[in-house]
C-alpha cells in the first residue's frame, strides 16, 4: 500500500494538521482521508465518529469487495487480516516485515472484534439495520479459496458462509445481505475496494492504497449513496431466502 504523511483532523474547523504539528491544510472539499498504517492510533478518533453517527442512524448501508469484519468469523477475520498485510508487507525490508504485519493485523483485529461484538450484541438497542451488498463473484471467491483467500482453509472458509447463514436468518439481528451480479456493477466504485454510509449524514470508503476517505458534507454523501442504491436496485439475490440458498450451495459446493 501506498504510504502518506499521518494526519490529524479537526473536526470543528475542517482543517487539517500533520502530527508533526505543520498546518496540512483547508479541506474544502469537505473529505478528510486517513492512513490507518502509518497512523494507527488515529482508529480511536475515526471510531467514535462511527459510534456518533451510528447513534442517530436508521440503516447502514455497505458495500465492499469483501466481507465485513462484523459478519465474519474471529478466525477467518485475522487468517483474511494476515493474507492481506503480508502481502503489503513485501514492500518492506525482510527485518521489519514480520514487526509490520504483527501490528497492522493486531489493530484490525481489534476494530474487527469491537465492531462484531457492537454488532451482535447491540442488536436490542441499536437505531439501525445493516445492509451490506457484494457482487456474486467475490463471494464466489471465499468459497473457491482464490486470492487473497487461498491461504485460508476450507473449514474456516466453510465456517464463516455457514456464520453468515446465520446472521441473515435471525432477523432480530437486523442484518441483510444483498448480491448483485458483476455486470456493469464493479465500474460503480472505481478507485475503492468498500464503501459505508449511515442514512445521509456520514460516508466513509478504502480506497486500493489502504488510505480510508470520510466525509459528513451532505452532498458527498448523498453521492456516495446513490451508488448503494444503483447496486441495491441490481441485486438478484436481495430477499433472506434466495440470498440463503446462494450461501447454502456455495458451502455444499466446499464438502
Amino acid at each position: 500500500m501506498e504510504l502518506t504523511h499521518p494526519v490529524h483532523c479537526d473536526e470543528q474547523h475542517g482543517v487539517q494538521f500533520r502530527l508533526d504539528g505543520q498546518l496540512a491544510g483547508d479541506h474544502a472539499e469537505g473529505i478528510i482521508t486517513w492512513d490507518p498504517l502509518t497512523n494507527p492510533h488515529r482508529a480511536r478518533h475515526f471510531l467514535s465518529l462511527v459510534d456518533t453517527y451510528g447513534r442517530s442512524a436508521k440503516e447502514l448501508l455497505a458495500w465492499a469487495e469483501f466481507l465485513p469484519c462484523s459478519l465474519e468469523t474471529r478466525d477467518f477475520m485475522h487468517a483474511h487480516h494476515q493474507a492481506i498485510f503480508d502481502a503489503d508487507a513485501l514492500h518492506l525490508p525482510p527485518e521489519l516485515r514480520s514487526e509490520y504485519t504483527a501490528a497492522v493485523v493486531s489493530m484490525y483485529d481489534t476494530i474487527g472484534d469491537r465492531r462484531r461484538e457492537e454488532l451482535l450484541q447491540a442488536a436490542a438497542s441499536r437505531q439501525w439495520t445493516m445492509s451490506h451488498m457484494m457482487l456474486r463473484s467475490d463471494l464466489e471467491s471465499i468459497a473457491r479459496g482464490t486470492e487473497p483467500y487461498d491461504g485460508i482453509g476450507k473449514t474456516v472458509r466453510r465456517q464463516c458462509l455457514k456464520n453468515l447463514a446465520r446472521l441473515i436468518t435471525d432477523r432480530s439481528l437486523r442484518i441483510n445481505l444483498a448480491v448483485a451480479d458483476d455486470e456493469g456493477m464493479r465500474q460503480l466504485f472505481q478507485g475503492f475496494d468498500s464503501l459505508v454510509v449511515f442514512d445521509e449524514g456520514f460516508a466513509f470508503w478504502r480506497s486500493y492504497s489502504g488510505d480510508i476517505a470520510y466525509t459528513t458534507h451532505p452532498s458527498i454523501v448523498r453521492l456516495r449513496r446513490t451508488l448503494l442504491e444503483i447496486l441495491r436496485s441490481h441485486a438478484g439475490h436481495r430477499e433472506t431466502e434466495a440470498v440463503l440458498e446462494l450461501l447454502e450451495g456455495l458451502a455444499a459446493r466446499m464438502s
